[in-house]
C-alpha cells in the first residue's frame, strides 16, 4: 500500500529472499487408474529489494523504490505407460500399447517500480506507485500414443497383408512469450493509537505492445493413423478418422497479457506486546482475451482435401480468462524481553484461471492447463540489529485442485471409442488426488539508515 509511505520514520533499505526451499507435486492417477504422475525440485530465487527515503528533511513526501519477483514457478512431468491390450478391435489379439506424456511449464515475472506517499494531517496518509513488468513464459506439452501388434505380418480384415501396423495419435504444443506491462496502484492510510487501516486500488494493467515488442512464439502439430478401419473409406468419412497432420510454427508474434482490477483492505491492532493483522484484497474478473493469435494459413492441413473438413481457426491462438478471486489473510506477532519479535500467519491464494469451452474459442490453446489454489503458512522470528532488523521465516504452501479428472486417460485404450468418439483414451474411469506442497526457508534485512 503507497498510502502507508507517510507514517514511516526513518529511510530504509529493505531485502529478501528464499534461501531454500523444496516443491512436491504428485497427481495419483494423473494417467489413468493407479498410474500417477510426479515432479519435484529444489527452490532458489530472490525475492524483492525495497528502499524508502525522503528528498530533504523538509520534505513531507516519501519516495518508495521496489524490485520484486512477483512470479516465479515451474512444472516438469515427464512420465511414460505401456500395457498389452485389445487396443485395436479390428485386429485379432492384444496389441503394444504406450504413451508418453512431456510437459515443461516455467514462469518468471519481475516488477520494478517506484512512490510517493506523504501524511495529510496526524492520522491520514496517501500514496501512488507505478511498477514497470516483464513476464516470460514457455510451455510445452507433448504426447505420442502408438499401438501396435508384436509380430513381424499384420493381416487385415479386408484380407491386406502388412509387414507392420501402427495406430498412433500425437500432439505437440510450444508457447513462449515476453510481455510488458505497466501498472498502477493508489494507496490510503490511517493510523491512530493501537489501530491501523489500510486500502490500496490497483489499476487493471497497461499492455506495452510496439512493433518492438512482438515476442509470441507458437509451435503445434497433431497427427493421427490407422484409426478405426483405415481399408474402410465409408467409416473413416463418417467418423473422422482420417490420416492427418495438422502442423504450424509462427514466431514474431504480438502478445497481450492482462492483470486485473483490484481491492485490497489491511487492518491491524496493537494489544501491548501483541500485533494481529487482517489483509484481504477482491480481484474482478477478467473475460476471455487472446494472450497470442496467430495466422490462419490456408495450408495447415495435410493431405489438402481434407482442409474444408478439419477446420482450425484458432489453431495457433492462445487465451486465458480470469473469474473473480478473493483472497485474504490474518498474523500474529509477538514482542519478546529482548527485542525479538515472533510471528506466524496464514493466507489462501485461490487461482484466477479458469477455462473457457464456448465455441468462439473450440481449438485454442489455455494458457494455465492446471490451475492450482494454495494456502500458505509462515512463522518465524525479527531480531533488531546495530543498525536494522534480521528476519528469518519458514515458508510452507499447501496446493489444491477442484479438477478430478486425469491429465490424459491412458489404461485400457482403445484405439476409436465408439460411444465417446474419443480416439485413444482409456475407459477405466479415474479421479485424481492431489499432493502438492512447497516448502521454503526466507531470510530478510531492513537497513536503517
Amino acid at each position: 500500500n503507497p498510502g502507508a509511505l507517510g507514517f514511516i520514520e526513518e529511510p530504509d533499505i529493505s531485502v529478501s529472499g528464499n534461501l531454500y526451499g523444496y516443491r512436491y507435486f504428485k497427481l495419483e492417477n494423473g494417467l489413468g487408474p493407479e498410474v500417477d504422475v510426479f515432479t519435484g525440485g529444489y527452490l532458489l530465487y530472490p525475492q524483492m529489494l525495497s528502499s524508502v527515503f525522503k528528498l530533504g528533511k523538509e520534505n513531507p513526501w516519501y519516495i518508495n523504490f521496489n524490485w520484486l519477483t512477483r512470479n516465479n514457478a515451474f512444472k516438469i512431468i515427464n512420465e511414460r505407460y505401456e500395457q498389452d491390450y485389445d487396443v485395436i478391435p479390428t485386429l485379432d489379439g492384444i496389441e503394444h500399447f504406450s504413451v508418453s506424456l512431456d510437459y515443461f511449464q516455467e514462469l518468471s515475472e519481475q516488477w520494478v517500480g517506484i512512490g510517493t506517499g506523504r501524511k495529510i494531517g496526524d492520522h491520514w496518509s496517501v500514496g501512488l506507485s507505478v511498477f514497470g513488468t516483464y513476464r516470460w513464459q514457455l510451455n510445452r506439452f507433448e504426447q505420442v500414443a502408438e499401438a501396435y501388434p508384436q509380430t513381424d505380418f499384420v493381416t487385415l480384415p479386408n484380407g491386406d497383408l502388412q509387414p507392420w501396423h501402427v495406430a498412433s495419435s500425437t500432439a505437440m504444443q510450444r508457447v513462449q512469450f515476453e510481455n510488458f506491462q505497466v501498472i498502477a496502484k493508489a494507496g490510503l492510510a490511517y493510523e491512530k493509537d493501537q489501530w491501523k487501516v489500510g486500502l490500496t486500488v490497483t489499476a487493471p494493467s497497461i499492455n506495452l505492445n510496439t512493433s518492438l515488442l512482438e515476442l509470441g512464439y507458437v509451435t503445434r502439430d497433431q497427427r493421427q493413423q490407422n484409426l478405426g478401419k483405415p481399408y474402410d473409406l465409408a467409416e473413416i468419412f463418417t467418423k473422422g478418422l482420417f490420416d492427418y497432420r495438422v502442423s504450424d510454427k509462427q514466431k514474431n508474434l504480438p502478445t497481450n497479457h492482462k492483470k486485473p482490477l483490484s481491492i485490497g483492505f489491511g487492518l491491524e491492532r496493537e494489544f501491548g506486546r501483541d500485533r494481529i493483522m487482517f489483509a484481504c484484497e477482491y480481484f474482478f474478473p477478467i473475460e476471455t482475451y487472446a494472450v497470442i493469435r496467430g495466422e490462419q494459413r490456408a495450408d495447415l492441413i495435410n493431405p489438402p482435401f481434407l482442409q474444408p473438413l478439419l477446420d482450425r481457426p484458432n489453431y495457433m491462438t492462445i487465451y486465458e480468462q480470469n473469474k473473480a478471486i478473493f483472497n485474504w489473510g490474518l498474523s500474529y506477532e509477538y514482542m519478546l524481553d529482548n527485542g525479538i519479535s515472533v510471528h506466524g500467519g496464514f493466507r489462501t491464494d485461490g487461482s484466477y484461471h479458469e477455462s473457457d469451452y464456448s465455441e468462439e474459442w473450440e481449438g485454442a490453446m489455455d494458457l494455465l492447463p492446471f490451475p492450482v489454489d494454495f494456502l500458505h503458512f509462515n512463522a518465524g522470528f525479527s531480531t533488531p540489529t546495530k543498525a536494522g532488523e534480521f528476519t528469518l521465516s519458514f515458508h510452507y504452501a499447501h496446493g489444491m485442485m477442484d479438477d478430478k479428472e486425469p491429465i490424459l486417460n491412458m489404461v485400457d485404450v482403445i484405439d476409436h471409442n465408439e460411444e465417446t468418439g474419443e480416439n485413444m483414451r482409456g475407459t477405466q474411469p479415474a479421479e485424481t488426488e492431489l499432493t502438492h506442497f512447497q516448502i521454503n526457508m526466507v531470510i530478510g534485512y531492513t537497513h536503517i539508515f
